[in-house]
């Protein structure tokens, strides 16, 4: 077993610093000595998970899950994965295991809180995150999913609080500053919304979605030449969105570029032919 043990800490050393195919290898060397070994199956179906291969994953997980169904994270792995297969009620139902199992696991709450996300059941999913913060303030994760709930319910201050926590928590995850930027979009604070998409920005100059966040709201204050900057930024990020060519054929238009704004949308609308805004303008 002193074998095994060592042979398992090497194969979770590979996984943990990202080498996949070394992990699986070791994993499965490890199945051949041990093959009802319950700790290394949940590894293993974690591991095809990560992969995408989610029905091998299921398989793994379910024997795990057969040898010892005492392991909470057991169930909050397999719970993880039939969200991802779409299966959301046995999703549901494995969480609640791994609940009961262990009644204060925040990833739990998190997660049955994201599996009523997905299906727009916002109050629900506020309060799962509510409890998942309780039990885990320190997760910056947690509070930037509970702003994104919140702000679905349009329960705009309140996000915007949840955002700001986890941003003191991950100052640097750039998706907490891109959507404090769109609630304070949402709450007309246009300003407060540009400042927060541009630190978004630096964060990470490569997503095209923070450049056409920032343009929309340049172009809102009339800083269109601006706009029209951050709108041929995104669109070099992603030439095959169909909504960044429309915003940049709207601020090209608003700028008086009328020529070049009608190529943008005809450009929108080759791209995404039910483009109802495209055809209108």
């Amino acid at each position: 077993m002193t074998d095994v043990a060592n042979m398992i800490r090497d194969a979770v050393d590979h996984h943990l610093a990202g080498d996949l195919d070394c992990a699986e290898d070791r994993y499965h060397r490890i199945l051949r000595r041990d093959p009802d070994n319950p700790g290394v199956l949940h590894l293993l179906g974690a591991l095809a998970h990560q992969r995408g291969r989610d029905d091998e994953a299921v398989d793994l997980l379910r024997r795990a899950i057969a040898v010892d169904d005492s392991v909470a994270e057991f169930h909050n792995t397999f719970g993880a994965v039939l969200h991802a297969l779409g299966r959301s009620d046995e999703s549901l139902n494995a969480y609640r295991k791994a609940i009961l199992l262990k009644p204060d696991y925040a990833e739990a709450y998190n997660n049955i809180a994201m599996v009523w996300q997905s299906r727009a059941s916002f109050s629900k999913a506020v309060a799962y995150y509510e409890r998942a913060v309780q039990l885990a303030p320190d997760s910056g994760d947690i509070h930037y999913n509970l702003g994104n709930a919140l702000r679905s319910e349009g329960r705009l201050s309140e996000a915007a609080d949840e955002y700001a926590k986890a941003l003191k928590l991950k100052p640097d995850h750039a998706e907490s500053h891109n959507n404090l930027g769109m609630t304070r979009r949402e709450q007309g604070q246009i300003d407060r919304a540009i400042e927060c998409y541009k630190r978004a920005i630096r964060l990470n100059p490569g997503c095209a979605r923070f450049h056409s966040n920032l343009a929309s709201a340049l172009q809102h204050q009339g800083r269109l030449a601006e706009a029209i900057v951050h709108c041929e930024r995104a669109i070099g990020l992603d030439p095959g969105s169909a909504e960044g060519h429309y915003n940049l054929g709207s601020a090209l238009r608003d700028a008086g570029r009328c020529d070049e704004a009608i190529e943008q949308n005809n450009l929108a609308i080759r791209l995404r032919p039910d483009y109802a805004e495209a055809h209108w303008n």
